[in-house]
């Protein structure tokens, strides 16, 4: 006998042990990918507390806010002083906080369009200016504020004090936010901007005037912050859990039955996962399958199997998993290796 049959005559022979051992090593191996990981993701994160980024205008109208990483403790005292409403009537926080931010924007420079009809003055408050405009009406945006003469004192028959009736525009503000996150060191980028939105006319002689009635005019942005808590992750990325992922594998097995050593084909079915995705995934679970060999075939049952491909140069997916089943020869313990068809 060859020195590779003795060899592998002595695998089989041994095959119980092999599979309680496969058990182990990747309950184990599962056990400490849990811990490391968690444990690499908090150290990354607490790293960022403290640390602050600047705020960055980038144009006129929009802007990446100043961003500071912060404790809970730190987020808990701005919350109570900032958003009362957020705390119950027994005086505990809804939930775990985030972030808090908030964002400076201005109105930019008035200017006036004055209408006499009749004996009546009024006027609209309008945005202003565009840089050398070609027009005086595309100097100015949208309406702020209509104003209607109501009343003028005279003393002396000379004229006094002015009595004005102004309103605000109907109008909605839209503020707007962008959210990124460096997945590999959880630094996150704010970026926001707001629109003023004038819902009815101002007054004014032309259409033209009133050309920004129901479209977002950019407000001007001269500051902001955000505090952001990092230890936990904003931004939803793929993580691994458990999936339904149902997928039809195959490959060889190798074990020891009630009449002895056995190898041959496998096939079998698997529903569940636990991955990233159900086509990337770190184990099987709960394969049912068929063993088979020239003159043997078994049902059986594979519990979890550990992909090893993830480990391996140009290959992702080559599972080995410990199995039991009963077939001709009885009952059988053996181990697979498959690939998913």
């Amino acid at each position: 006998m060859s020195a590779w049959n003795k060899a592998f005559a002595a695998v089989l022979r041994n095959s119980p042990r092999i599979v309680v051992s496969l058990i182990l090593i990747v309950a184990c191996g599962l056990a400490y990918k849990f811990y490391s990981d968690n444990q690499e993701t908090t150290r990354r994160y607490e790293q960022l507390v403290g640390k602050t980024a600047d705020y960055e205008q980038l144009t006129d109208s929009l802007a990446k806010l100043r961003t500071k990483y912060a404790t809970q403790d730190e987020l808990k005292k701005k919350l109570l002083e900032d958003w009362a409403e957020a705390v119950d009537e027994n005086g505990e926080l809804k939930g775990r906080i985030k972030a808090l931010a908030d964002a400076t924007f201005e109105g930019g420079t008035d200017t006036q369009n004055i209408e006499l009809r009749g004996k009546l003055l009024r006027f609209s408050t309008h945005f202003c200016c565009k840089d050398n405009p070609s027009s005086y009406a595309d100097a100015h945006g949208p309406a702020v504020a209509n104003s209607i003469l109501t009343g003028v004192e005279i003393r002396d028959g000379k004229l006094g004090a002015m009595m004005w009736q102004t309103e605000v525009v109907e109008h909605e503000i839209k503020i707007q936010a962008a959210i990124t996150k460096d997945e590999s060191t959880g630094e996150v980028r704010i970026l926001t901007k707001a629109f003023w939105i004038q819902k009815e006319d101002g007054f004014a002689d032309t259409a033209e005037m009133n050309r920004w009635k129901g479209v977002p005019y950019p407000l001007n942005i001269t500051g902001g912050s955000i505090v952001i808590d990092p230890t936990e992750p904003i931004d939803i990325t793929l993580k691994n859990k458990f999936r339904l992922a149902p997928h039809l594998n195959t490959g060889p097995f190798t074990g020891v039955a009630s009449s002895g050593e056995q190898y041959g084909g496998h096939v079998d079915f698997s529903l569940w996962g636990y991955g990233k995705t159900k086509n990337d995934l770190e184990f099987k679970l709960g394969q049912i399958g068929l063993n088979f060999s020239k003159n043997y075939v078994d049902a059986n049952l594979i519990p979890v199997s550990y992909n090893i491909g993830i480990h391996i140069p140009l290959i992702s997916d080559l599972y080995i998993g410990p199995g039991i089943g009963y077939g001709t020869e009885g009952r059988i313990f053996f181990v697979t290796l498959s690939k998913t068809l």
